[in-house]
């Protein structure tokens, strides 16, 4: 009896430690890359907010880069958000609120980051071109998508028809300039709480159903 008891107690020994091994490994190094492809495809217009400052390769990405939060327990990249109307040390420093302003594009580099649960490029003003393709089919576990306040082009991805069908309950892409028509598979967004697709060049008739979710 006590070979048996000793011999579980070294089995959630070994458990516990394997599991304090990867909390403790933080990000993923393509998990880094990608974002660093991120970071390149924008550009701060206003410096001194220092957005990026705290992204630097060859550092942990889990453990303080801004706007970056992972799960501990993968340590994989579950939320990316930044926004430029916000009020924490970075945008507001020392009290006095800013509102940053970043130009470029969304990399299709976020879709590398297929444990992401929130994708979050608010109110940047100069953002512009499409939303990767890919936002709509490589990021099984998203659930928050918000993209307003830009100046983001094309249609808005089908969102809904793929793995995401399940999960997305946030979805707020106002205040850009894209066209087209509303997808009809947003109607299959079963869990979406929250849809904003205000002050856009949308086209089109509404899908019947989306007034049902």
């Amino acid at each position: 009896m006590a070979s048996a008891a000793t011999a579980v107690a070294l089995v959630v020994v070994a458990a516990l430690a394997s599991l304090t091994q990867l909390s403790a490994s933080g990000c993923s190094a393509a998990d880094r890359d990608a974002l660093l492809s991120i970071r390149a495809a924008l550009s701060e217009e206003e410096r001194q907010l220092g957005v990026f400052s705290t992204w630097a390769a060859g550092t942990d990405c889990c453990a303080g880069w801004y706007g970056v939060a992972c799960d501990p327990t993968t340590g994989r990249v579950a939320d990316l958000s930044l926004r430029g109307e916000a009020d924490d040390a970075v945008m507001a420093p020392a009290g006095r609120p800013a509102s940053g302003v970043m130009s470029g594009y969304v990399s299709d580099a976020v879709c590398r980051l297929d444990r992401l649960s929130t994708l979050v490029l608010a109110d940047w003003k100069r953002i512009s071109g499409p939303i990767p393709a890919c936002v709509a089919t490589s990021l099984p576990y998203l659930r928050v998508l918000e993209l307003p306040g830009n100046r983001l082009t094309g249609a808005v991805p089908p969102l809904g028809g793929g793995q995401s069908r399940s999960r997305l309950a946030v979805l707020n892409l106002a205040g850009n300039q894209l066209s087209g028509a509303i997808p009809a598979s947003l109607t299959s967004l079963t869990e979406l709480k929250h849809l904003d697709l205000a002050g856009n060049r949308l086209s089109g008739r509404v899908p019947p159903d989306l007034n049902r979710l």
